[in-house]
Formats: structure tokens, sequence, C-alpha cells
């Protein structure tokens, strides 16, 4: 997404600010105490203590515990589902963003088993699906170090 370049510096002031979380819709930035994200609606903690709750459909991106997540069309073997999900953006480089998405493979032994996949994205389109080859030079080219649980 467009906004996630920016997102990622805006992280960085609003540490400094002591300021953890936020959410945009359209072209409005907000700041808050807290967002969780449930199924079809985040629920907001705003800085004065006041609740609110809205529709995910209005939520482009947002920031929870410094880790900032942008709506991104999900593609499945190359091809857009023509669905939005919210994938964590992990860093980016030469305008290139590596997100991560959670995932979960329906058709296995065990359905709930999630597992992560990394995906780089040129604003709103996919550039590339990391694949167990790709992963370690992928990494490398954003400078982060591989690790395995």
């Amino acid at each position: 997404m467009l906004f996630a370049a920016a997102a990622l510096f805006f992280v960085s002031v609003l540490n400094a600010a002591n300021v953890s979380s936020w959410f945009v819709t359209g072209n409005d930035v907000k700041l808050c105490e807290n967002i969780r994200i449930g199924i079809n609606y985040a629920h907001v903690v705003l800085g004065n203590g006041d609740k609110m709750k809205i529709s995910l459909q209005k939520i482009d991106s947002y920031c929870s515990n410094g880790e900032v997540f942008d709506r991104m069309v999900l593609y499945k073997n190359g091809r857009s589902t023509k669905r939005s999900v919210f994938m964590q953006a992990i860093t980016s480089r030469n305008g290139l963003i590596l997100y991560r998405n959670v995932e979960y493979d329906r058709d296995s032994s065990d359905p709930l088993k999630s597992h992560s996949v990394y995906y780089v994205y040129d604003g709103d389109a996919l550039h590339l699906t990391l694949d167990e080859k790709s992963i370690p030079d992928v990494f490398r080219f954003y400078g982060l170090k591989l690790a395995y649980r």
C-alpha cells in the first residue's frame, strides 16, 4: 500500500513520542491508545479513554504495539484472489515493501495450524511471493537475518 513507507517512518516518530497505536481511514490518521482487531471490527481506545468500534472495511492501515499492518490484495499462485487482508509490513527498500501474512491450510490435517507467508509488493502490485529458495536472498536484500523457530 502507498501508506507503508510513510507508515514505517511514522512509527519511528510515534515511538519517540511514546505513542504505539494508530489507524488510517481514507486520508485520516487517528492516534489511539490501543487498537484490537476482531473479525469484522476494530475496537479502539482513544487517548482520552473513549472507546469506539470501527468496521474493518473502513480501515486501510493500522499500527499496534509498533507493528504496522496494511490492507493488501491477497494473491495465490500469482493471481489476485480479489480479497484484501491485513499484512504486517516488515521493512521497505527501494520502494519495495516486504510483508508477512499469517495463513492457514484448510485442506491440511491440522487446519488451525498457521504459517507465515512473505510477499514483496511494489505499491499495490505484487512483485514476488517468497518461497523457501528465495527467502534467504530476499531477507539479505532487506538486511534481515533469517532465524528459524
